[in-house]
C-alpha cells in the first residue's frame, strides 16, 4: 500500500467516524460508523471508495440515511471520484466489533448507569 492510499483510506475513516450512530447518540455515547464497526469492508482504488456496511441489529431503520450519509461526505473527498455503497445483512454485528477506545466508554457509561441505579438517582 503507498502512503497516498495509507492516507486517503486515514480520511476515509475520519469522515466515517464523522457519521454518528444513532443509537449510540441515544445512549449518550456517540460513536462513528467506523469505531462502531459496522463498516466490514473498505477499499480505495484510483478515487473508488468501496465499502460494505451492517446495520446494529437486522430491523435497524437508519441503513438508508447511513448509505446517504456516507454516500454525501464521500463523495466530498476531492481526490474521490466515486463511492460504492454495499448493504451487508449477512453478517451479526456485536459489541467486540467496537473500536476498543469506543468499547471502554461503552463500559464507562454502562458502569455510571449501574451506580446511578445503586444509589436510587
Amino acid at each position: 500500500m503507498t502512503r497516498r492510499s495509507d492516507t486517503a483510506l486515514a480520511e476515509v475513516r475520519t469522515a466515517l467516524n464523522a457519521i454518528r450512530d444513532p443509537c449510540s447518540v441515544a445512549a449518550q455515547m456517540p460513536v462513528g460508523l467506523w469505531d462502531m464497526g459496522l463498516v466490514t469492508h473498505l477499499e480505495v482504488s484510483e478515487g473508488v471508495i468501496t465499502l460494505r456496511i451492517r446495520p446494529t441489529f437486522p430491523g435497524c431503520l437508519f441503513m438508508g440515511h447511513f448509505d446517504h450519509e456516507v454516500r454525501s461526505r464521500l463523495n466530498a473527498l476531492p481526490w474521490c471520484s466515486a463511492v460504492v455503497v454495499e448493504m451487508d445483512s449477512s453478517t451479526i454485528w456485536t459489541e467486540e466489533d467496537m473500536a476498543p477506545r469506543a468499547r471502554r466508554l461503552l463500559e464507562k457509561r454502562r458502569a455510571g448507569a449501574r451506580v446511578m441505579m445503586t444509589s436510587g438517582r
